[in-house]
């Protein structure tokens, strides 16, 4: 359905009436409150019908990047996840001391299991800091991996 100048019209003349139900002292609590909902909604409205009427459809295909273009940006990778030199080092502190914590015998078994969950966490960070790709297998096959 494509986005008339009448639809936009309709709407901001809603919108004032709805402003005029708000700020009308004598409008009860429910009917304000439906009044402000429905005031949300036109302002959604609103927005996306001005969206539309503005957009210039252009002729032809889209310009491309040539292949060397497009060799060059790939040669290259950049890295998605990269954490500052001082945080790699709390964190890889922060594991050695959750390993040694869960050498200790004696721990209960839940305490060790939180633990161990902790130690993931941060392996899982420092793994992503020195992958230079993001991982591309699902989050499932990772969990099920361990």
């Amino acid at each position: 359905m494509a986005a008339a100048p009448d639809d936009l019209h309709r709407a901001a003349k809603r919108l004032k009436e709805v402003d005029a139900i708000i700020a009308d002292p004598a409008t009860d609590d429910p009917t304000r409150t439906s009044a402000m909902i429905e005031r949300s909604q036109l302002l959604e409205i609103i927005s996306s019908t001005a969206t539309a009427l503005k957009q210039h459809h252009r002729v032809g295909a889209a310009p491309s990047a040539g292949q060397a273009q497009q060799a060059a940006a790939c040669a290259q990778p950049t890295p998605y996840f990269r954490l500052s030199d001082a945080k790699r080092v709390e964190l890889e502190a922060e594991a050695s001391a959750l390993r040694g914590k869960i050498a200790k015998v004696g721990l209960r078994p839940e305490v060790k299991d939180k633990l161990k969950q902790d130690l993931a966490k941060i392996e899982h960070l420092l793994a992503m800091d020195r992958s230079p790709t993001p991982e591309s297998r699902p989050v499932q096959e990772l969990r099920m991996q361990g």
